[in-house]
């Protein structure tokens, strides 16, 4: 073979897998990114989380201190501070401050003219300590609304609490607030009140430690997703960590602000470890070369046209999952603090608005359990961690207990309900059969008949069995499924046409994980299109040779608990 020949040879086999391999690599490196950007924001939106149950945590462990501070003020103030710096493992100090007399306790000097502080004792190591610590504070040169700190010894202390997150209120009532301190490069929390009826200023430095020690456990989160996140502090330096922080926890590959809890503290995620003869013979093997080629080229660039699209959709699918499951996490969340809240204030006076509060707040706290249920079933179902433990228990019991649960919102919904069943005793797992029936029973309710149906959403539950097996339908009125989208809904993420779906909120695995469930139970879910409108969801249950043999026999005696509840 001449030169001139084997370089065509060669560029003809080389050109086109080259062009394959550059577009290639680029595709993916594109990909990569795109997959590298929704890790980043999946991981920063779960450090987010975390953060706000660390500053959650952090309020409930030290307002209640100052509440108590408030409640101290008697005739005997010195002797109530020491008996609850001695029992009270949260404070580290106590103190009391007045603008024209300054620190009134501890104090280096006794005072007879302030009540309450006549018995005077000489103030420790450690109370000397603090007065040296907090000096530009209490001797005026800081004051206690501005930011700042202050000096001593060459170090410098600092108030990283703005001013605006103080709590100033009207006349009459007492004025609060938090100061985050550095001494000697170690950090200090400082609470005051001031009392409405005078211009005294008590206060506490909390045992930041113990703090810490307390609120630490709230640091988790329910999937860490393969990452590994820690508590970061000023200084930079690894407080806490969980999850999987790998071999090298130099750096954290994504941050997160705390929040005005822990000025400048963040939460740092480390991310998861990723010859030939001429003439005519030429002329034939050049063909036979130049059309594999061609068709490696067409193979592979539909092949990887097609791993691309998929890697795309499933990008969008969990973005829209995480998103999706955000706003179900959010929605009730925002319900129940702004009804708590307002209860809690003594906003709502009339006992029918109260107790229609209440109501609300248990309907979302049920639909926030559901929803976590679901997410960390299917987290676990990903990962083949679902454990099943099984016990003979009556069918028709289990499932009118857990129907008894959703009566009150069925009812409000305005959908009748009704469920014939018979005693039946099967082996499963309650936890499982019980979520799959509720995932069933939520969507026979949140998929109800469209306006142009005209019809009313009913739901029917029934009970059938055959010899070795059993049949539980849950029936709707609603609007029904596509011929073509009967499979599909059983998928991950799958929500049908958005145009149908787009008024109900959901996250798309309810079904996946019901019918993952049963199957993993040996039973399945199936679907059924009723004739006169609606659906039917049909749960299918292995009868074990035991139950068998007990219901040939004689000993589950049939008894009829027909029931119907309509609004």
């Amino acid at each position: 073979m001449s030169k001139k020949s084997w370089l065509m040879y060669m560029t003809m086999l080389l050109g086109p897998a080259l062009a394959i391999g550059i577009g290639a690599l680029v595709l993916l490196d594109r990909e990569a990114d795109r997959w590298g950007d929704q890790l980043r924001r999946d991981a920063a939106f779960r450090a987010g989380v975390m953060a706000e149950d660390l500053s959650a945590a952090l309020a409930v462990q030290r307002e209640p201190l100052l509440d108590h501070l408030r409640g101290l003020a008697g005739a005997d103030l010195g002797s109530e501070l020491a008996r609850w710096e001695a029992r009270e493992p949260l404070v580290r100090n106590l103190f009391v401050w007045q603008r024209n007399s300054g620190l009134l306790y501890p104090a280096p000097e006794p005072s007879t003219k302030t009540p309450g502080f006549a018995d005077w004792r000489p103030a420790s190591r450690e109370q000397q300590r603090f007065m040296q610590r907090y000096d530009s504070l209490f001797s005026g040169i800081r004051d206690w609304d501005v930011v700042g700190g202050g000096e001593s010894q060459g170090q410098t202390g600092a108030s990283l609490l703005p001013s605006q997150n103080l709590k100033s209120l009207d006349d009459g009532q007492d004025r609060r607030g938090w100061k985050f301190w550095y001494w000697e490069d170690r950090p200090y929390l400082l609470g005051w009140i001031q009392l409405p009826h005078n211009d005294l200023v008590l206060g506490v430095e909390v045992e930041f430690v113990y703090l810490l020690s307390r609120v630490l456990p709230a640091f988790k989160s329910s999937d860490y997703a393969g990452h590994g996140f820690a508590l970061v502090d000023a200084s930079g330096q690894i407080v806490h960590a969980v999850g999987n922080l790998g071999g090298d926890v130099a750096k954290p590959d994504v941050f997160v602000p705390v929040g005005e809890q822990l000025p400048n503290w963040q939460v740092g995620v480390f991310l998861e470890p990723t010859g030939s003869q001429p003439g005519r013979a030429f002329f034939w093997t050049a063909l036979v070369v130049v059309l594999l080629l061609v068709g490696a080229t067409v193979t592979g660039g539909l092949a990887l046209i097609r791993q691309t699209q998929r890697g795309m959709l499933e990008t969008r699918q969990k973005s829209n999952f995480v998103s999706n499951v955000s706003h179900e996490l959010r929605s009730p969340l925002t319900t129940i603090r702004m009804y708590t809240e307002m209860l809690a204030e003594g906003r709502v006076t009339k006992e029918a608005r109260r107790r229609h509060y209440l109501e609300v707040v248990v309907d979302e706290s049920r639909r926030l359990s559901r929803l976590v249920d679901n997410v960390l079933t299917f987290s676990r179902l990903e990962r083949g961690k679902q454990r099943y433990q099984t016990h003979r228990v009556d069918i028709a019991e289990t499932l009118e207990r857990q129907l008894d649960t959703q009566l009150p919102r069925l009812d409000q919904a305005g959908i009748p309900v009704a469920f014939h069943l018979e005693p039946c005793w099967v082996r499963v797992d309650v936890d499982a059969l019980e979520q799959v029936f509720l995932n069933l029973i939520d969507n026979a309710a949140k998929y109800g008949p469209l306006p142009e149906q005209e019809r009313q959403n009913r739901i029917d539950i029934r009970l059938k069995k055959d010899r070795d097996r059993l049949e539980i339908w849950v029936e709707d009125r609603g609007r029904g499924i596509d011929p073509g989208n009967r499979e599909k809904i059983f998928e991950n993420y799958f929500r049908g046409d958005e145009a149908l779906t787009a008024d109900q909120s959901g996250s798309g695995i309810g079904l996946s994980v019901a019918r993952a469930l049963m199957r993993a139970m040996g039973g399945d879910v199936r679907y059924e299109s009723r004739a006169d409108g609606g659906s039917r969801f049909i749960m299918v249950l292995a009868l074990a040779s035991e139950d068998i043999d007990r219901a040939e026999a004689g000993n589950a005696t049939p008894v009829d608990l027909e029931k119907e509840r309509a609004p």
